[in-house]
């Protein structure tokens, strides 16, 4: 599986950001492997409503907040999303950091509406308070090698394999991602075999020169078995079973 945050690059919003999410679209449907976009928060109701998703093509929002519909000026309600047809939500990123307390509201808040969590985490410890909270996913991502082009893969790898035995450990369910300086395709190999489920990148693909072919370079080492389930029942493919 392969998570792409678009983060709000100049080159990833607007209409650059939806002909990036078209080829991923495109990208995940020739290779029959799961890639979920996570478009700015001001692109990802309109992707939503004009690109169909399908059981290996997610829509993911950036973030969203623990509320419903009401008087909350200026929030992005997991009531909202869902009704404009938005698969799921990315949480808890580095750069968008919640507390403990409204990262488990938000996380309630999202399953009352059938959206689909990853959460992030900076260290072993917090995948393991991540992992309790049976998201969908837990990312591995070290703060301080995001957008430095070094590989969390390369540049912690007995961590990455901590971190993946960890939220098994709590709930064997949860896949694990890692994220930070994954930039090619041999990070992307290296880890799956210290034990991670996909990987979670930005910039690389966000600002590839040619980002349809990078993206089927990463498509090629992620492995076919299923990464969810065998039946299509859990909470990703469960949206989209036929």
């Amino acid at each position: 599986m392969i998570v792409l945050n678009l983060k709000a690059y100049e080159a990833s919003t607007g209409e650059k950001g939806f002909l990036l999410a078209k080829q991923a679209r495109e990208c995940a449907s020739m290779a029959n492997k799961r890639v979920i976009l996570c478009p700015s928060q001001l692109d990802v109701l309109d992707y939503a409503r004009r690109l169909q998703q399908f059981n290996e093509f997610m829509i993911f929002s950036q973030g969203a907040d623990a509320n419903g519909y009401g008087a909350f000026t200026g929030s992005v309600s997991p009531a909202q999303l869902a009704a404009a047809g938005v698969s799921g939500v990315l949480l808890n990123h580095a750069e968008r950091k919640l507390k403990p307390e409204v990262l488990k509201a938000t996380v309630k808040e999202c399953k009352k509406h059938g959206l689909v969590m990853i959460i992030c985490a900076d260290s072993v410890a917090e995948c393991k308070r991540c992992a309790a909270l049976a998201p969908y996913a837990v990312a591995y991502e070290p703060p301080e090698l995001i957008g430095k082009g070094l590989s969390v893969s390369k540049a912690k790898p007995a961590v990455v394999q901590q971190a993946a035995k960890a939220v098994k450990k709590i709930n064997r369910r949860v896949l694990v991602l890692v994220g930070a300086g994954v930039s090619n395709a041999t990070d992307v190999n290296k880890s799956f075999e210290l034990g991670a489920d996909g990987v979670l990148l930005a910039s690389a693909f966000a600002k590839a020169t040619d980002a349809k072919a990078f993206l089927n370079s990463l498509l090629e080492q992620c492995p076919k078995r299923p990464l969810c389930c065998e039946a299509g029942t859990c909470e990703a493919c469960g949206k989209f079973k036929a």
